[in-house]
């Protein structure tokens, strides 16, 4: 289980980023 948190929230975190970078790019 909280291994399982801990990449949902690797994954949550990575898109974020993803997301921040294309808005910053924009």
């Amino acid at each position: 289980m909280r291994i399982l948190d801990k990449y949902l929230l690797k994954e949550l975190l990575k898109t974020f980023l993803a997301v921040l970078t294309v808005l910053l790019l924009i």
